[in-house]
């Protein structure tokens, strides 16, 4: 290790709470203790206490701390086949491992307590291997084994949890399960004892081992994961981050509540090697993604495409039928308990019950917190392809905000199902927020949503969803439940033989307000604008939205209401492809849902899916109104970038000239929204080729 960074360690960790972390070297004749510069596979330099266990009673001696000043603690080590020396490394990992206490024979055992531990977390770094020349013995039918030292803690009397160490070493290589193992675990008030055997297999003329400990108490309250990390594999550190997200989440449990927060850098995670793997989260503690791996505040991190922190459920042979059951297992925890900047992804859901449902992330009985994640490529045989939930853990529901939904399949909700039970007061709420839902397929009812129970959807947009039977977006049931969207938009969904937006049933009611639900589509014969919203058995109420006219092109009954179509900037994105991730709902210029909502129905949103103002004057009349949908149409802080690139140049040039040509704003060959007209004037005449010039003489945009 370099000096400078060693020595530096061992000043931040004098005087601090860390006067209870200790390095133990259970030493025997050979050679000394390792040099305080020596970190060991803990990564905690600092002195090291030379013990030397003893058989009966045992040998005693008071521990120094790293700074080697008293560190409060006690040692008790005790053999019954005293101590040996080997040939496991050189130096300081010789010094730590060579010589060790042994046991011998079906009744060997080290033992090592410890008295005298303050309340707090702790992680103790137990070492166990025998030198190769000890390691095998030749079983009774000509088969070579290996030793096995059984590891087993206690504090209080209560066990920490047992491991074991086995087979051959590598020189001076520290391998988990072949030369340590590892126990994380809480001291409560009253400073109980810490008790760890080092026990011999029930074989005859068994031997084990304990070369030494190391004790870390974990003074924190957040973990790090990175899967490129070379440093220790503490996950107190980036530098010396957990390359296992798994390790952390492990770590996190067993702190009992100290642990509140886990940041993870980008990469590639996958929860284990069985399909029932998954990474169950850790109740009130935060998991965040999306790192770059050198932050110090939340705030530094840029959630990116370029970086993402990305959990995958792919573990075999590249089909996807073998894949984790589930990615993410949320059953359990509350709302206290997040998950935020994550790509959850290839989850195979087509087990026996509970596997057959919420391939993304699974939760029975639990309302976990979900920010800006993106559930993609996920299967469900049942329901929930990308998201499950099973009856909510308390009366707040599961949250999802500023998440992404797409190429999730199932039988029902593809993207997310939800099953809160009846509705009514007192009823836990599935609230979605901000959310995009599109290219989801159920071979049922909701492409997108399938709920049983009471459901909010704000500043939410669903498009390109599908549905077979019913709900291309949004299918809800049950007695007394009711969906409330406020400025959403839903648009572009289908479904084959029934309602392509948004459809209830057995009683459940629809209340839209501020939202669109516009070109869903349904069978032929099917009254367009219940191809839209629809409430079989229940009610809707739907005001200042808006909604496919009928046949006759009556508007849909209620407040505010309108018909004419909501003119998106671009439906079918670039590709001209409608129902992919670059088709474009926020509204154009002469768009009639500008303004045309109701300010009293936004309830405390202030900003709209991109982001942006909630309540802008988009029509320049007096007194801003909101807009319906789930865009506020803007006023463009460089409205003479038409191509939208950041610059002002000869490319915007070239449409405003064949802008110019068309003239006026209602000429069929004018583009949709007449955005050259920057003056809103009805034409793009000379007063707008003025604006134009002076923002191209300025080229970039502010």
């Amino acid at each position: 290790m370099n000096r400078k960074i060693a020595i530096t360690m061992m000043v931040l960790l004098a005087g601090s709470a860390m006067a209870q972390s200790v390095n133990i070297d259970l030493n025997g004749s050979g050679k000394p203790a390792p040099s305080s510069l020596y970190g060991g596979v803990a990564g905690q330099p600092g002195v090291w206490n030379a013990v030397t266990a003893t058989s009966g009673a045992g040998a005693s001696a008071n521990l120094v701390g790293l700074n080697g000043a008293s560190s409060g603690l006690t040692i008790l080590a005790k053999t019954s086949n005293g101590n040996t020396n080997g040939d496991l490394g050189t130096g300081d990992f010789g010094s730590l491992m060579d010589d060790y206490a042994m046991g011998f024979d079906t009744n060997g055992i080290v033992t090592v307590e410890i008295n005298g531990l303050d309340e707090g977390f702790y992680r103790a770094y137990v070492y166990a291997a025998l030198t190769p020349s000890d390691q095998t013995y030749v079983d009774g039918f000509g088969f070579t084994n290996y030793h096995t030292s059984q590891l087993y803690g206690d504090i209080g009397g209560s066990s920490i949890g047992s491991a074991s160490t086995s087979g051959p070493t590598t020189t001076n290589v520290f391998q988990l399960g072949k030369t340590h193992a590892i126990f994380n675990f809480k001291v409560a008030a009253g400073a109980p004892k810490l008790k760890i055997n080092s026990q011999c297999a029930f074989v005859s003329l068994a031997k084990c081992a304990f070369n030494g400990l190391q004790l870390v108490k974990i003074t924190g309250n957040r973990l790090y994961v990175n899967d490129n990390a070379s440093g220790a594999n503490t996950g107190l550190s980036w530098t010396d981050a957990f390359t296992s997200l798994q390790d952390a989440l492990a770590v996190a449990k067993a702190s009992g509540g100290q642990i509140t927060e886990i940041w993870v850098a980008e990469g590639t995670y996958t929860p284990g090697t069985q399909r029932t793997s998954s990474f169950k989260l850790v109740e009130g503690v935060k998991m965040y993604g999306g790192f770059l791996g050198n932050e110090t505040t939340l705030n530094e991190r840029v959630l990116s495409v370029a970086h993402q922190s990305h959990l995958s459920g792919a573990i075999g042979t590249g089909l996807s039928n073998d894949n984790c059951y589930h990615v993410v297992d949320a059953s359990g925890v509350t709302y206290q308990t997040e998950i935020d900047g994550f790509t959850i992804a290839s989850g195979y859901a087509n087990g026996a019950t509970p596997n057959e449902a919420g391939a993304g992330l699974y939760g029975a009985d639990c309302s976990p917190t979900v920010r800006n994640c993106t559930f993609t490529a996920n299967f469900a045989l049942h329901g929930g392809g990308g998201v499950y939930i099973d009856t909510p853990a308390a009366l707040i529901g599961p949250h999802f905000e500023s998440c992404m939904f797409f190429n999730n399949s199932a039988d029902a909700g593809a993207a997310l199902q939800y099953w809160g039970g009846p509705g009514g007061f007192l009823a836990p709420v599935l609230s979605v927020s901000s959310c995009r839902f599109f290219q989801n397929t159920a071979s049922s009812y909701g492409g997108a949503v399938r709920a049983y129970g009471d459901a909010w959807f704000y500043n939410t947009a669903m498009w390109g969803n599908s549905a077979t039977t019913s709900g291309g977006a949004i299918y809800i049931t049950g007695t007394d439940v009711d969906v409330y969207l406020r400025n959403c938009t839903i648009a572009n969904n289908y479904s084959t033989n029934g309602t392509g937006g948004v459809n209830s049933a057995a009683g459940a009611d629809i209340d839209m307000r501020n939202s669109i639900a516009y070109g869903n589509t349904g069978p032929a014969l099917m009254i367009p604008t219940v191809k839209q919203v629809n409430a079989g058995g229940g009610v809707a109420s739907v005001t200042y939205s808006c909604v496919t006219p009928d046949f006759l092109n009556q508007v849909i009954t209620g407040v505010g209401n309108i018909g004419s179509a909501p003119s998106f900037i671009d439906q079918s994105g670039s590709d001209n492809v409608f129902g992919n991730i670059d088709d474009d709902f926020r509204l154009a210029a002469d768009s009639p849902c500008i303004d045309a909502g109701n300010n009293a129905d936004i309830a405390s949103f202030t900003i709209d899916l991109a982001g942006n103002p909630r309540i802008v004057n988009g029509d320049a009349i007096a007194g801003a109104k909101v807009d319906m949908g789930a865009f506020e149409r803007q006023l463009g802080a460089c409205p003479c970038d038409l191509n939208h690139d950041g610059l002002v140049d000869d490319s915007d040039f070239s449409i405003f000239v064949l802008a110019y040509n068309a003239l006026d704003c209602a000429d069929p060959s004018m583009p949709a929204g007449c955005p050259a007209d920057f003056s809103e004037d009805g034409v793009v005449d000379d007063g707008d080729f003025v604006i134009f010039v002076a923002a191209y003489n300025e080229l970039l945009c502010p």
